[in-house]
């Protein structure tokens, strides 16, 4: 994803379409839970962000991706105001697809 504003947040998660990743290393910071794993930045994030991860995949399965950017502003001009609650603003992009892998009869 390519944007023109800087991100407030960009997180990056990656799950099997019905089993579960195992087995995950990363020289990066992550979190695993229920067989998604995700990485998050914070602070207006670089514009391109490079991971590398090394993980097993079930055979036949599908990686799913997610990509998120969270904005603290709205990308239209909108006010909202309340007189009994706060307001915040937050705008998110996200991008989803899906990878097949070959499988071990299609590998050299």
């Amino acid at each position: 994803m390519v944007s023109l504003k800087p991100w407030y947040r960009a997180t990056l998660k990656l799950q099997a379409d019905s089993l579960r990743i195992g087995r995950v290393t990363s020289g990066q910071a992550f979190s695993a839970n229920d067989g998604t794993v995700s990485y998050t930045w914070f602070s207006e994030p670089a514009e391109t962000l490079d991971v590398a991860a090394e993980f097993v995949l079930p055979e036949g399965q599908k990686l799913l991706r997610e990509i998120r950017g969270t904005y603290t502003a709205l990308p239209i001009d909108l006010s909202v105001t309340s007189g009994i609650a706060d307001v915040e603003y937050e705008t998110r992009v996200v991008l989803r697809d899906t990878l097949a892998l070959p499988g071990p009869a299609s590998l050299p």
